[in-house]
């Protein structure tokens, strides 16, 4: 029970550290809240197809290596573990 509202998946290894010494597993939630800082993107005009794609796959990259790190991080605890991404993004412009 270590959840953080607004947390990152680049916050988990710092929670890992208060993980009870007697756990039997970690359930582990995390990534909705990476792509927040890109929510922009859907905003944007775009020439092609081809363009929106380039921007997608920098944004992908990025958060495909932090989501590595923090299982990496994770898998160290060699404890069972179930991995999850729960979001539900309720925003103010239905186009979002």
């Amino acid at each position: 029970m270590r959840a953080v509202d607004g947390a990152v998946s680049g916050d988990v290894e710092r929670q890992l550290g208060t993980i009870a010494g007697d756990a039997d597993y970690l359930i582990v939630s995390a990534g909705g809240n990476d792509g927040l800082p890109n929510i922009s993107l859907l905003r944007e005009a775009a020439r092609s197809v081809a363009e929106v794609m380039g921007k997608l796959t920098a944004v992908y990259e990025d958060f495909a290596a932090r989501y590595g790190e923090m299982v990496s991080a994770i898998m160290e605890q060699r404890l069972p573990v179930a991995l999850c991404t729960i979001y539900d993004g309720r925003f103010p412009d239905p186009r979002e």
